[in-house]
């Protein structure tokens, strides 16, 4: 068993759904970012938080607490600079 608790197979099935959601969670973000919606912003990093603590995939679960803290403030400027960073994490050494 895996640190999560599960089976190996399943938590491979898990991580591969995981990484399909995450492109599109990532382009929600944005387009959220774009829009000044920071009720969608909190929405969605309140939920790749905790599919990201689930798994237990702490760099983006880091990033998308204080992404959903920056939306919660309307801080546009912090979060689309945690946007950035997430993106560069995903794009160099994030799961793919």
């Amino acid at each position: 068993m895996t640190q999560t608790g599960l089976e190996i197979n399943d938590t491979n099935i898990i991580f591969e759904v995981y990484v399909k959601s995450l492109h599109e969670m990532m382009e929600n973000i944005e387009e959220a970012l774009v829009n000044n919606d920071f009720k969608e912003l909190c929405k969605i990093s309140h939920q790749l938080k905790g599919s990201s603590g689930s798994l237990k995939i702490k760099e983006i679960f880091e990033l998308a607490r204080t992404l959903e803290t920056s939306a919660l403030a309307d801080d546009k400027k912090n979060c689309e600079l945690t946007f950035l960073e997430m993106k560069s994490y995903l794009e160099n050494r994030g799961p793919h």
